[in-house]
């Protein structure tokens, strides 16, 4: 039995969702580790006086993160809006995760906390919602297959 088309393409979808995330993954450690650097390097200066002292490599590396950050954050915020019902992702966590949205796309240097706060709700709904979807059709069609008991299943 093949797949049909609405299954690829539905496969498709999650795997570049699943990319998206992971790009937006390494983006969060690489904003970690900049912001770090920079407080490590200027632990005694005010946040104000920050950009004014930074090197002018420091601001472009710093600003091509964030950039990076903005990008990622809106693909996947666009999918998860795109998959709220089919998920059923509590109101209370969405707005949460578009607050956090909207803090990343309007902040010219988004809070550190605002950034991970997005990115570990994104995580959380993949897994809980879109990876947890995703195994009950592999389920489904490996027992269409004739495959039987998948991964310990006994449904």
């Amino acid at each position: 039995m093949a797949l049909n088309e609405n299954t690829i393409t539905s496969l498709s979808y999650i795997a570049t969702f699943f990319r998206d995330i992971e790009n937006l993954n390494d983006f969060l450690a690489h904003y970690n580790n900049a912001l770090t650097e920079l407080r490590t390097r200027y632990e005694n200066i005010t946040p104000e006086e920050l950009p004014k002292r930074m090197l002018e490599e420091e601001k472009n590396s710093l600003s091509a993160i964030i950039q990076s950050i903005r990008f990622w954050s809106i693909r996947t915020f666009v999918k998860i809006s795109a998959l709220k019902e089919r998920l059923k992702i509590n109101q209370t966590l969405y707005n949460e995760i578009k607050k956090n949205s909207d803090t990343i796309k309007n902040k010219a240097v988004p809070p550190y906390e605002n950034v991970e706060n997005f990115v570990i709700a994104i995580n959380s709904v993949f897994v809980e919602g879109v990876a947890s979807e995703l195994l009950k059709s592999v389920q489904d069609y490996y027992n269409q297959i004739g495959g039987g008991n998948f991964a310990g299943n006994n449904n």
